[in-house]
């Protein structure tokens, strides 16, 4: 877990330990970085950025990843559509998903492809500040849900009597 306490002061992009958190948002660029004001979940500061409409923030790590989550605070409340978006360790677009919550929520997956970022970005957003702290992620192992026992007694039993129905039938 990264709460970003070790990057006190600084701007984006920063490093703390295995993540990079970078923005292509030019308008708010002295707004990027840490604070001790808002979205604070663990300890005295969280990430700010500027949400700027079609800007994003990227979450890069130093190691693929397939599981992430983080505390996010105001993103939505600009009025944009904010969409999260990860890619795979070759830079190809993996999913898209879509919200449009405000307030403090979580944000989190756990997936069978490796994750090399994931990026938030806002759509209609006028500028604003969001917040993010508690970063989680890694690599957790994501195993098949095996089918149950009784499938294996329906299957022939469905067979059996589509068998008896097609006799009388006859």
């Amino acid at each position: 877990m990264e709460s970003f306490e070790s990057t006190s002061g600084s701007d984006l992009p920063l490093t703390a330990g295995d993540i990079t958190v970078r923005t292509d948002n030019t308008a708010y660029g002295s707004f990027n970085g840490t604070s001790g004001f808002y979205g604070i979940t663990d300890g005295t500061q969280s990430v700010v950025y500027g949400a700027q409409g079609g800007e994003s923030i990227w979450f890069s790590f130093a190691n693929n990843i397939n599981t992430f989550g983080i505390n996010i605070y105001s993103f939505g409340n600009v009025g944009g559509s904010p969409l999260l978006t990860f890619f795979d360790g070759l830079g190809n677009s993996v999913v898209a998903l879509g919200a449009g919550q405000t307030g403090f929520e979580f944000w989190g997956f756990t997936s069978d492809i490796a994750i090399s970022s994931v990026q938030f970005t806002m759509t209609g957003a006028n500028g604003d500040g969001i917040y993010f702290d508690e970063a989680y992620y890694g690599t957790a192992s994501v195993n098949a849900v095996p089918l149950p026992a009784a499938l294996f007694l329906f299957a022939p039993a469905l067979l059996a009597f589509f068998g008896l129905r097609r006799k009388i039938c006859a």
